[in-house]
């Protein structure tokens, strides 16, 4: 369901009469201080809309100024590509406190020496600064996004939960509260994470959901 928007032209009941089981992952805690300002800017573009229309075509970024936003392991990814590639300039914007991972204390240093500008702890008109200079695009790999506040909606109603407050999910099945067909993971649980913590949920829940239903036959 790429492009999908859960609540609007796709429904939780909807999914759940069409399959049976169904994994959510969707994003909870956002931080819209770090991205508030990015989303004026019309050649905003998300990390993996980017990695598509580059593998298509890489020389499209030959000799072009990138600004990547975020310190995931997809921004970096990115970056390198970015690099190897031609771009005449790349800019990595790390936000406050996510530079010093144990993988970026590694990371960032080698991208340095490949050639990728590093900016770390820039306050709001330096971000803007920066992003006006990008002449070709602007790439966004943070790690979470603000949340909807229709999708809040929906899930409260759709699973009669109180996603705000409750622990949602059963750590041993990964099931949602006082759900048997819905399993959860990612920012579902509560903790902050990235799209490979999804993934990675995303793989032990489709383990759990074989065994589930093999179980049931």
């Amino acid at each position: 369901y790429y492009e999908k928007c859960l609540g609007g032209n796709i429904t939780i009941n909807h999914l759940t009469n069409e399959y049976d089981a169904v994994f959510l992952a969707c994003g909870l805690e956002g931080n819209p201080e770090s991205t508030r300002d990015v989303f004026q800017y019309k050649d905003l573009t998300n990390g993996f809309c980017f990695l598509n229309k580059f593998y298509n075509d890489s020389s499209i970024v030959k000799g072009s100024t990138y600004t990547i936003i975020g310190e995931t392991f997809l921004a970096l990814n990115i970056a390198e590509l970015l690099i190897e590639a031609g771009a005449q300039k790349v800019h990595l914007i790390v936000r406050q406190n996510h530079g010093s991972s144990k993988n970026n204390k590694i990371e960032l240093p080698r991208l340095k020496e490949l050639g990728v500008d590093i900016h770390q702890n820039l306050n709001h008109e330096e971000i803007n600064g920066l992003l006006s200079i990008s002449s070709e695009g602007i790439i966004a790999c943070a790690n979470s996004q603000v949340i909807n506040p229709e999708l809040i909606k929906h899930l409260n109603e759709a699973l009669n939960l109180d996603i705000d407050t409750e622990a949602l999910i059963d750590p041993g099945t990964m099931t949602l509260k006082g759900q048997k067909r819905i399993f959860a993971g990612g920012e579902m649980s509560r903790r902050p994470g990235g799209v490979f913590d999804a993934i990675k949920d995303g793989r032990k829940a489709a383990l759990l959901i074989n065994e589930k239903l093999q179980l049931s036959k």
